[in-house]
């Protein structure tokens, strides 16, 4: 199969197979007149690629599972480390995640109610410096 071929039946473009073969996530032979010819399971190794992806798994990620995916009967045991490893992982965001959204709240309320660390704005100051923009005081 040609790399057109590949990427009509696949959605993806030229340059994304050609970067997934740089990157060794993708085998392609060289035909005579120079061509890449992608063997037909290429289109299932993109399809398990994009839903990796879609997961939240980075390129990285899914070469170090390469070999892994290599043998049958060890992969059902990887892969699931690696799903538990990644859901891990986006637990431990979510919480960091609420933690800055939980900073930014209080120091949106300061800024609301004239406070910026320890320094009150004086809203007198504000409107004389503003008031030519016709810009309120929030």
């Amino acid at each position: 199969m040609r790399i057109g071929q590949l990427s009509a039946t696949t959605g993806l473009s030229r340059d994304t197979l050609r970067f997934y073969e740089k990157r060794g996530l993708l085998v392609s032979r060289r035909l005579e007149n120079g061509y890449r010819d992608y063997l037909a399971d290429s289109v299932n190794w993109l399809q398990y690629l994009r839903t990796a992806k879609s997961l939240g798994f980075t390129l990285s990620e899914i070469e170090a599972d390469l070999p892994l995916l290599a043998v049958p009967d060890r992969s059902a045991p990887a892969i699931r480390e690696a799903l538990r490893k990644k859901l891990s992982d986006i637990d431990a965001r979510i919480v960091a995640l609420g933690d800055l959204r939980t900073e930014l709240a209080s120091r949106l309320a300061g800024v609301l109610w004239g406070w910026i660390g320890r320094y009150r704005f004086k809203r007198r100051h504000w409107k004389q410096q503003h008031a030519y923009r016709g810009q309120r005081w929030p």
